[in-house]
């Protein structure tokens, strides 16, 4: 079963679950979450992993925009964070309350709680109905179709993601629309200030579809030389101590480029702490190039599987975007960068 095979199954089930009675939403949409990191799908994630937290709960909230600002642009991220605020308050309207007297009462609120909470409170207030009396038995009834009204309006929107998912996956479409936006810029933007990068990326595609351990060695050894070469542009070599975002002094030297692009993005980003996780991916991945360079430089031979290698590949090609758009100083890690509170 290959990448996409592996990605539809789990499209598949998603679907089957929304259509099943005995299946929370809540559980769909972890699901959800999950495809949308498997094809790179940011934009989507981002409002799927905000019906799982809390309105109120700022960290929660905060963490769900980090992890998708460096992949936009700042105006991009700007639109996206617009609509989504607008699909939220929209699908999440209340229409009533009860008083203290148990009546109903009309009052236009937003339900801010997560999917798997409101699912949770409409159990209870359906058991609580059962032993009431009549007339707050209606009552409650009402409050729940009010409630259960937010969840189908939801369900919805997960339901138009997983279908188009779905029929993107049909025509062999791996990886998200947002993901092939990155890659023309990454191309774009290459083409304009270092063409041998681009050339080296083909040079990792080319080795990547041969399918042969050796080939994916090749293509990951390719990923390293072309995060060297955007170093070398960002970020020269130097002799002269530096003092890094840790606070410690290093000779950032020609072969220490995963501390140069760390140095670059931590001088770009500083003061946010929404650059940390682009900072921690950045540091994953050199990590896994330097394990397979020092194992070729040994004369040993790395059993690489299909699945990591193709990981590694789509990882430079977002990181690369991700640092790019901070060098254009037009990266959504700009978003908001006066402060970063429930705004986020």
């Amino acid at each position: 079963m290959n990448a996409i095979e592996k990605v539809a199954k789990l499209v598949s089930e998603a679907l089957d679950d929304l259509d099943s009675s005995d299946k929370k939403l809540s559980a769909v949409i972890r699901k959800a979450i999950r495809i949308a990191r498997l094809r790179n799908d940011f934009e989507n994630l981002w409002w799927l992993e905000y019906e799982m937290c809390s309105m109120d709960d700022d960290g929660a909230r905060m963490r769900a925009g980090q992890e998708i600002k460096s992949h936009l642009t700042k105006k991009d991220y700007d639109i996206l964070k617009e609509r989504y605020a607008h699909a939220y308050q929209n699908e999440r309207k209340l229409g009533m309350s009860l008083d203290q007297r148990g009546q109903i009462k009309s009052k236009t609120t937003l339900c801010i709680f997560p999917v798997e909470e409101i699912e949770d409170r409409v159990a209870l207030m359906e058991k609580e109905a059962e032993r009431t009396s009549n007339h707050l038995r209606y009552s409650l009834g009402a409050i729940i179709q009010d409630r259960l009204a937010v969840i189908t309006r939801i369900r919805q929107r997960v339901h138009a993601f997983l279908s188009e998912t779905e029929r993107q996956l049909a025509f062999g479409q791996l990886n998200s629309d947002i993901f092939e936006q990155n890659r023309l810029y990454v191309d774009s933007r290459l083409q304009k200030i270092a063409p041998d990068i681009l050339e080296k990326f083909a040079s990792a595609y080319k080795r990547l579809g041969e399918g042969d351990s050796e080939a994916r060695s090749q293509a990951l050894t390719s990923c390293r030389r072309i995060l060297k070469s955007l170093a070398d542009h960002l970020y020269p070599a130097t002799h002269q101590p530096v003092k890094c975002a840790d606070g410690k002094e290093r000779k950032l030297t020609d072969d220490k480029f995963i501390n140069r692009l760390l140095q670059f993005i931590a001088e770009k980003v500083k003061g946010r702490t929404s650059g940390d996780l682009l900072l921690a991916d950045l540091e994953d991945l050199g990590g896994r190039l330097e394990k397979v360079h020092d194992l070729s430089c040994k004369g040993v031979h790395a059993e690489i599987s299909s699945l990591e290698t193709n990981q590694c590949v789509i990882k430079t090609y977002l990181l690369l975007g991700d640092i790019l758009r901070l060098a254009e100083e037009g990266s959504g890690l700009y978003s908001d960068h006066t402060k970063e509170s429930h705004d986020e």
